[in-house]
């Protein structure tokens, strides 16, 4: 394992606003484009704030493209003896 691959790794995973969030319409939030960093933006005050992770997986990241990023690469670390 190269060690900048080292150390905890934290993945976010957004989900769609629910009917009363899109309702309510008060924040939006975004995936920046380099998919590290997300923007929530609020719709009242006009202010936003950036989150920052190692890696972040938009409102349309299914279970496999979590897994292809998170899982397999823990998975074959164990394989190889790294835990």
């Amino acid at each position: 394992m190269a060690k900048d691959e080292e150390g905890i790794k934290v993945f976010v995973r957004l989900r769609p606003q629910n009917v009363k969030e899109q309702q309510l319409n008060r924040s939006s939030v975004e995936v920046s484009d380099k998919k590290q960093a997300v923007v929530v933006s609020s719709r009242i005050d006009g202010k936003s704030q950036t989150f920052s992770y190692d890696k972040v997986g938009g409102q349309d990241c299914d279970q496999a493209k979590v897994f292809e990023e998170v899982g397999k690469p823990m998975c074959e670390a164990c394989i190889e003896g790294f835990n």
